[in-house]
């Protein structure tokens, strides 16, 4: 009776263990989607960067703009009202860059707070399946705790324990770290967006005073117009480089963020592989016990049996 109570209990132990593995499949099923997520949002801050080549080029035509106005004031010289209009659109077409450039950052920003959600719903995804292994495996610990003939695998699983209290320091100290790099790109975006705000606001004041000095100057001659167009043109090379720079800066925070999700794919899914196994490393050994208890049983039964048969050829 001993016996097939212990067999009992193992075989509760192995569906247990089965179960538990299976959970830890469904727990990389939602992984998997999870860094389909996460791809979805590095391929809109790629499209974000090609809208921002395309401002690039904006400016550059510009600049070829003012190039031809300047050829154009060379060989016929325009009248000084078609400058100021042109001065005017000009004007116009910064508002527009840079209402352009601010729409780009908030885009930033809130894909940078996305990713911070979809990092922090998959951490507390794996914190989830970690207390739900450690409950399934409270009971286990405890009929072992009742039956001291198997204190190896008791000790496997305090083990097993251990390492599950480990596992869960490890992923809140990651946790942290995401929080503290996220919050110093987003200072980094701030920092970006006032750099990007006050030259463009400089260089919109000093249209706005070029274009007054226009109307002050209508009877200077056209060698005042030439250089004002070509300090607008210092201007826009100007504005071209910073906005080159931002280019850079976004191209290395995409490069971050491809680097921090390959880091914390490839721990998670360590993770997942060590604890499974573990569980089929206890699950061996439990199979193994299970057929120890059934050779066992074998023996005596076939013990009880020659007994009762050399009794009978006795009587």
């Amino acid at each position: 009776m001993l016996l097939l109570l212990l067999l009992l209990q193992q075989q509760q132990q192995l569906l247990l263990l089965l179960l538990l593995l299976l959970l830890l499949q469904q727990q990389q099923q939602q992984l998997l989607l999870l860094i389909l997520l996460q791809l979805l949002l590095l391929l809109l801050l790629l499209l974000l960067l090609l809208l921002l080549l395309l401002l690039l080029l904006l400016l550059l035509l510009l600049q070829l703009l003012l190039l031809l106005l300047l050829l154009l004031l060379l060989l016929r010289r325009l009248p000084i009202l078609l400058l100021l209009l042109l001065l005017l659109l000009l004007l116009l077409l910064l508002l527009l860059l840079l209402l352009l450039l601010l729409l780009l950052l908030l885009l930033l920003l809130l894909l940078l707070l996305l990713l911070l959600l979809l990092l922090l719903l998959l951490l507390l995804l794996l914190l989830l399946l970690l207390l739900l292994l450690l409950l399934l495996l409270l009971p286990l610990l405890v009929l072992q705790l009742l039956l001291p003939l198997q204190l190896l695998l008791l000790l496997l699983l305090l083990l097993l324990l251990l390492l599950l209290l480990l596992l869960l320091l490890l992923l809140l100290l990651l946790l942290l770290l995401l929080l503290l790099l996220l919050l110093l790109l987003l200072l980094l975006l701030l920092l970006l967006l006032l750099l990007l705000l006050l030259p463009l606001l400089l260089l919109l004041l000093l249209l706005l005073l070029l274009l007054l000095l226009l109307l002050l100057l209508l009877l200077l001659q056209q060698l005042l117009l030439l250089l004002l167009l070509l300090l607008l043109l210092l201007l826009l090379r100007l504005l071209l480089l910073l906005l080159l720079l931002l280019l850079l800066l976004l191209l290395l925070l995409l490069l971050l963020l491809l680097l921090l999700l390959l880091l914390l794919r490839l721990l998670l899914l360590l993770l997942l592989l060590l604890l499974m196994l573990l569980l089929q490393l206890l699950l061996l050994l439990l199979l193994l016990l299970v057929l120890l208890l059934l050779f066992l049983l074998l023996i005596i039964i076939i013990i009880i049996v020659y007994s009762l048969t050399s009794s009978h050829a006795k009587y």
